[in-house]
């Protein structure tokens, strides 16, 4: 906790003194000029049909994915794994690690390559995957454990594909003074989805057993895979006017 505290800290510290600030100084000051909470601007936003649709996806695989929090280490603790605590902390430096490369490197290249909006196909399907080969591992006796360490790096890799690409076309919904506005809405709901995720996983962890997770997990991402679909084919942003110009 501490640890985790200490980091938070040096987070501020180093956002507060080292991000520049990317939006203008004419648009900054319109920006602060505004009441702490914009009531029109969050009615103003909600209006923007495109900004449901990611919401709804963004709830969807925020709830899926923070259901492995309270689940995961008692998944892998049970038969056939039989894991000891400090054993299930590697499965979460292997998230670490890939959300690392990813979102550290990999992102703008994979973005100039696919586009956010079939980086948000990609991230939900690999992150559906990932779900599916938890339960289908532990068939497999202690050989499944490379399942779950498979199944783990898809969901690190489908995550870090799709949170940095959604939160992009969010910020193409609005002029640049009404980005915050909107980005905050977006983390907002998010922020609600990651309360709910973790007491849903352990419900029915301790309703319908220790897989049954993940196979609902599994579900939602089938689900986010029709609506990343539905985004990709009829969602319209700011980038694609500038792609079609070009």
């Amino acid at each position: 906790g501490w640890i985790a505290a200490g980091l938070s800290l040096i987070n501020l510290i180093t956002a507060f003194f080292l991000l520049p600030e990317s939006l203008d100084h004419d648009k900054r000051t319109i920006a602060t000029a505004r009441s702490f909470f914009d009531i029109k601007g969050f009615k103003r936003a909600l209006q923007i049909p495109q900004l449901g649709i990611i919401i709804i996806l963004l709830c969807i695989v925020t709830v899926a994915f923070s259901n492995i929090f309270a689940t995961f280490p008692l998944f892998v603790m049970e038969p056939p794994f039989g894991l000891s605590s400090s054993h299930t902390g590697w499965f979460f430096v292997e998230i670490g690690i890939f959300s690392a490369i990813i979102q550290g490197g990999l992102i703008g290249r994979l973005n100039r390559i696919f586009g956010e909006k079939k980086l948000i196909v990609i991230g939900v399907t690999l992150m559906m995957l990932g779900f599916i080969g938890f339960p289908i591992s532990a068939l497999l006796g202690t050989i499944g454990i490379y399942g779950v360490m498979a199944g783990t790096a898809f969901l690190s890799m489908g995550s870090s594909c799709l949170t940095p690409s959604i939160m992009s076309l969010a910020s193409q919904l609005a002029d640049p003074g009404e980005q915050g506005v909107i980005l905050g809405i977006v983390q907002s709901f998010a922020s609600l989805a990651r309360m709910f995720g973790p007491t849903l996983g352990g419900v029915v962890y301790d309703v319908a057993g220790h897989t049954t997770p993940f196979y609902l997990a599994a579900f939602l991402m089938a689900g986010s895979v029709f609506l990343a679909i539905r985004l990709h084919r009829h969602g319209h942003f700011r980038n694609d006017e500038e792609n079609a110009a070009a």
